[in-house]
């Protein structure tokens, strides 16, 4: 059997369950109209008090996780003993953990910055 005909044959089984499930999606899930965020027509505020508080997440988790890895990137390295293998992977992890540390801070100056540029 081709590779044609075999895809075809599989395309047949699969079309009723496919549009069984599509059904079954419009049936439970009823499209609605668009609801205004908190009733009252929603605004950029809104939709900006939701961006700052995902981009705090971010910032604190790129912090902690930065401090986290390079602590472990110093501890493997300095255990690693006669293991070159390890060595160099606990290497790694504390500079990467260094880098993602700078990172976070020459964010802060970034952002301060551009903060003090925006600010009339």
């Amino acid at each position: 059997m081709s590779s044609k005909a075999r895809s075809t044959q599989l395309l047949k089984r699969s079309v009723m369950p496919l549009l069984f499930v599509a059904l079954a999606m419009l049936l439970i899930a009823q499209p609605v109209a668009a609801q205004p965020v908190g009733g009252g027509g929603g605004s950029s505020g809104d939709f900006l008090d939701i961006l700052n508080r995902a981009w705090e997440v971010v910032y604190d988790s790129m912090q902690f996780i930065g401090l986290a890895v390079l602590g472990l990137g110093l501890v493997v390295y300095f255990t690693a003993r006669n293991n070159s293998n390890r060595s160099e992977t606990g290497m790694k992890l504390a500079v990467g953990g260094g880098v993602l540390t700078v990172a976070y801070f020459g964010m802060a100056a970034i952002i301060a910055v551009l903060e003090y540029v925006a600010t009339p």
